[in-house]
């Protein structure tokens, strides 16, 4: 059994210990879904411990200047995603992100979306979109498949470590710097170099604040926030962005929950709780604790 671990904030102290539910917040006892474990070295932690843990303090506020969100249903047009049970993820995506539209745009959000019909905007178009939309968040809704059809779960995605900053600022400055958008993220160099390292910063705020109420509505397993080198992660290079996996189509139950227009509302109803949290002041911050050892679970993602 491995030491018990405090995380400690302003108001908050959380204590666990790996490979045991039972944590305790404040002194008071608290019982998870799963226990947090080591795998590689690092400390998975189920997605309902991050709720209780304390908040890092930039981001108290929520995402800072978050004000347009942007819904990517994935796939679409020429490109139907994946299929089974009658169905093809381009047609689920979009409906999932046209109900969250509607959730976000009647709490009076600004949202913006890739597509609203059955066309095929390339991954250049969709990133590009976040790219010109000052002060956006950016999120890509997809359904998962795997050859092993008893593979279930939830996963939401955060760009992989193995894509650098560096790179990234030098790819934004190339396509963007100085052509006087309206974005003033691309002013300078300075400037998009700033922005690119805040937007990687809180998306795994985003991430985290969807992926346990994704898996809460679905009624499926966790299976983690991952990293991973997706092309709408790698090149929305000014905003936070993620990409949430809402569940297997190749897997014989999940379809069936796919097959109901009200679970697909159910899924739609908690990406946009998700982001609101996320956004909203006092929102879902990133834990003290993923600055602290703690990470998301980084396996190798399966194809979109």
């Amino acid at each position: 059994m491995s030491d018990r671990l405090t995380l400690t904030g302003a108001n908050t102290t959380v204590t666990i210990v790996p490979g045991l539910e039972d944590i305790t917040v404040n002194g008071r006892p608290y019982r998870l879904s799963e226990a947090p474990v080591f795998s590689s070295g690092e400390l998975m932690l189920p997605p309902d411990l991050f709720p209780l843990l304390p908040k890092a303090e930039a981001e108290e506020a929520g995402i800072p200047g978050a004000k347009v969100i942007i819904l990517d249903p994935g796939h679409g047009g020429k490109d139907p995603g994946t299929q089974g049970a009658g169905l093809q993820e381009k047609a689920l995506t979009l409906k999932i992100a046209l109900y969250a539209r509607e959730i976000l745009r009647t709490k009076g959000y600004n949202v913006k979306m890739t597509r609203t019909s059955d066309v095929y905007p390339s991954l250049e178009e969709r990133c590009d979109l976040a790219n010109r939309t000052p002060n956006s968040l950016f999120v890509s809704i997809h359904v998962n498949a795997n050859t092993n059809r008893s593979t279930s779960g939830i996963e939401t995605y955060v760009l992989s470590d193995d894509i650098t900053d560096s790179w990234r600022v030098t790819n934004a400055t190339n396509e963007y710097g100085g052509k006087g958008s309206i974005n003033p993220a691309m002013a300078s160099n300075a400037s998009i170099r700033a922005a690119s390292s805040r937007a990687r910063s809180a998306s795994l705020n985003l991430a985290n604040s969807i992926h346990g109420r994704v898996v809460r509505a679905s009624g499926d397993d966790s299976n983690g926030v991952r990293k991973a080198n997706y092309h709408v992660l790698r090149e929305t290079y000014f905003s936070p962005a993620v990409l949430v996996e809402t569940g297997y189509l190749s897997h014989a139950a999940t379809a069936r929950k796919f097959q109901s227009d009200a679970y697909l509302r159910s899924l739609a109803a908690a990406i946009a709780d998700g982001i609101m949290a996320a956004v909203k002041p006092g929102g879902s911050g990133v834990p003290a604790a993923a600055s602290s050892g703690a990470k998301p679970n980084s396996s190798p993602p399966p194809a979109c």
